[in-house]
């Protein structure tokens, strides 16, 4: 395989202060050296530019420069040898030299503090230190991209493990490195399950549209320091910053799409099947009617440690995610944020896609709608250690609402507010398993409700507690048109169920409440079956076996 050199030339902007009689500070020069042709090895040197002043003013003449690196900004451990330069010209206080400190400099990821001596003028006297360290944040860490490690990579090369350089490495940078287009870098490779290819991507904000072909990483310097920018479109596909290919990811960047006139506003596209990973990415949408984090069809999302936000709130539609149409997603320290007249955190469509949600919160709010997750068709969500919080004005703020399909919850929190309902977990023909689970809900002008099922949806509690209050809080029931929907039994053990109109009670006959060693701190229900064991009210007095 083919081995492309990573960018090492850099100008680095950095402030130093003076001691002695010699001041030295950097600054940005007009005129950068053209990048490299890829034919070209680029070495491991990058470009210092600087001002040199003494007590007279900018020295013209000929210095010496020498160079220290560290891995602390006092103390710590030199890394590599020195670096001298000796005679470097210098007119009118101006200098440019290259530096170079070798390859393994920067391939550890870690902070690196540079000192500088000077002396002046050149083979004269000794060097004389400048005040303090300053920190190398710039391109050199461009370095860092050659042994970045493999792990969460997926369709990793055979016997290639952790620590092992990349073969084929891409820079894009807005000046010095291979290419200053994003797309234009992935264009020009031909990657493949055994030649996977890391287009690493400096510092900047890019805008344009990109398509990550199959078997590519796109690696950015970081949330803050690598953007991807795009506008609105007239549909998802074609509205969308990023779109994915198979076994292709993203990682340490921000994908943008401020939105416009068009339809669509979307961060992430990908229906192409196979697997996609997102690793430390934030998505931020906004700006059209309908906007969207990341859709995802057809397709594995791998996401860990990532943020998506949609900023819509006056506008139709904000999702953070759309899944559908199959595929097997999980979502690990993943926040959403997603704001519109109608909002949701994450939709869920198809009976053959699943969604694994892990340590991960969801946040919505929206003045006519507001759902953490919804599902509208029949497929399988798994969410653990996960925080959703649904708020707004309008018809309903929903924590999870789920149409058929298998639902478990476990180790959560769930709360609801405001809006005419105000529900946690909504089931309509759909039995989810809730375990160790706290749920609230409050402030709903019509209704609030801990857990409601509907049309033989039979759900089951175990260690659950659900605080309901405000008006018509119940903690679980079903709704008063579930009369000649199919029968239901609903299993509640060792849980507290607070709610003042109703702890349990349903509206039709045609349910069967079965509690085990719970509270029901409020009246239940004068309708339907209601079976006790071990359980108690709310001053702890045996409820008996029927309630």
């Amino acid at each position: 395989m083919k081995r492309i050199p990573v960018l090492v030339a850099a100008l680095l902007v950095l402030n130093f202060v003076a001691v002695g009689v010699i001041g030295m500070k950097a600054f940005a020069a007009d005129d950068e050296p053209a990048a490299p042709s890829l034919a070209s090895p680029l070495g491991t040197a990058f470009t210092y530019q600087g001002k040199l002043t003494g007590t007279s003013g900018a020295i013209t003449g000929a210095c010496d420069l020498r160079f220290t690196l560290f891995d602390q900004v006092a103390g710590g451990m030199q890394i590599e040898a020195p670096v001298e330069k000796l005679a470097v010209p210098i007119v009118a206080g101006v200098f440019s030299t290259k530096l170079d400190f070798g390859d393994a400099a920067f391939s550890a990821g870690q902070a690196r503090f540079i000192s500088i001596f000077v002396r002046c003028p050149a083979g004269v006297g000794t060097f004389e230190p400048l005040a303090g360290r300053q920190e190398l944040t710039s391109t050199p860490y461009a370095q860092f991209a050659n042994h970045a490690p493999w792990a969460g990579l997926t369709n990793v090369p055979d016997g290639v493990g952790a620590g092992t350089p990349f073969d084929n490495v891409i820079v894009v940078a807005k000046s010095g490195g291979d290419f200053t287009s994003i797309q234009a870098a992935i264009n020009s490779v031909q990657s493949n399950a055994g030649d996977r290819y890391l287009v690493w991507v400096a510092p900047g904000t890019y805008n344009e549209r990109v398509t990550v072909t199959a078997y590519v990483d796109l690696v950015g310097a970081g949330r803050d320091l690598t953007i991807i920018t795009a506008s609105s479109g007239t549909t998802r596909a074609s509205a969308a910053t990023v779109t994915m290919n198979v076994a292709s990811s993203l990682r340490s960047l921000t994908v943008e799409n401020t939105g416009g006139p068009d339809s669509f506003a979307v961060g992430m596209y990908t229906a192409q099947g196979g697997t996609v990973t997102m690793d430390d990415v934030a998505v931020s949408v906004g700006g059209a009617a309908n906007s969207i984090g990341i859709v995802a069809s057809v397709t594995w999302v791998l996401a860990t440690n990532c943020e998506i936000k949609i900023l819509n709130a006056v506008l139709p539609s904000g999702i953070g995610a759309v899944l559908e149409n199959g595929g097997i997603s999980t979502f690990r320290e993943v926040a959403i944020n997603a704001a519109g007249t109608g909002a949701a955190g994450v939709q869920i469509t198809g009976n053959t896609t699943y969604l694994h949600l892990i340590e991960s919160t969801i946040v919505t709010q929206g003045p006519n709608s507001s759902i953490g997750i919804v599902g509208t068709q029949a497929g399988y969500v798994e969410v653990d250690d996960t925080t959703i919080h649904s708020s707004g004005t309008g018809s309903y703020s929903i924590g999870i609402s789920l149409v058929g399909g298998i639902t478990i919850i476990r180790d959560s929190t769930i709360t609801a507010v405001g809006s005419l309902t105000a529900v946690g977990v909504e089931a309509y023909s759909a039995s989810p398993s809730i375990d160790r689970t706290l749920i609230r809900v409050s402030q709903g002008t019509g209704q609030n409700v801990g857990v409601r099922h509907q049309n033989g949806a039979s759900p089951s509690l175990t260690d659950v507690t659900i605080y309901a209050q405000d008006a018509q809080a119940r903690a679980v029931t079903n709704t008063a048109g579930d009369g000649a929907n199919p029968a239901a039994i609903v299993r509640i053990n060792r849980s507290i169920l607070y709610g003042p109109n109703n702890s349990v009670g349903a509206f039709t006959p045609n349910i069967t409440y079965r509690i085990g060693g719970s509270m029901l701190d409020g009246p239940k229900g004068s309708i339907g079956t209601y079976i006790c064991t071990n359980s108690y009210n709310g001053a702890y007095v045996d409820l008996g076996p029927t309630c």
